[in-house]
């Protein structure tokens, strides 16, 4: 399961064409687990629904004591895309240097979305409480390493 994004039109037919051909019927497998996990709904949804809410709400907890960082808060999903400030004084090649090699922590670089650097996908869905805010202050301490 997953999706690909793009603004090229030309790459987008290509795409659907090979996903037409991969795919004719949606995953039987899937289709059951989706189906067991929505006959289970009002047990199941408050509990992931209160986890999503304790993620963004630590992320905006961070981002607010985070002056280098700028963002607009998710309204739904598991998933932001903060930036480094611009005026952060933070060389972004180092900033990623040192959160991958020094810290093992790992975010999707805005150049993978079409975006600048600065830009940054984290998800705050999956990890546990504990290593989301582990990797919120690596990502801090990969700023504060990074700045010229």
């Amino acid at each position: 399961m997953g999706w690909i994004l793009t603004r090229d039109r030309e790459l987008n037919e290509l795409f659907l064409a090979a996903k037409e051909q991969m795919l004719i019927c949606g995953p039987v497998l899937d289709e059951e687990i989706a189906y067991r996990v929505y006959c289970r709904r009002t047990q199941e949804l408050p509990q992931i629904a209160a986890t999503v809410a304790r993620g963004v709400d630590t992320l905006a907890a961070w981002i607010a004591n985070e002056p280098a960082m700028e963002w607009v808060r998710p309204t739904g999903g598991v998933v932001s895309f903060p930036r480094i400030r611009v005026d952060a004084g933070v060389d972004i090649a180092r900033f990623y240097a040192t959160l991958n090699e020094t810290h093992s922590t790992f975010v999707g670089p805005g150049h993978w979305f079409e975006q600048d650097d600065r830009f940054m996908r984290i998800g705050f869905g999956w990890p546990s409480a504990a290593e989301l805010a582990e990797g919120l202050e690596s990502i801090s301490q990969s700023i504060r390493a990074a700045r010229r």
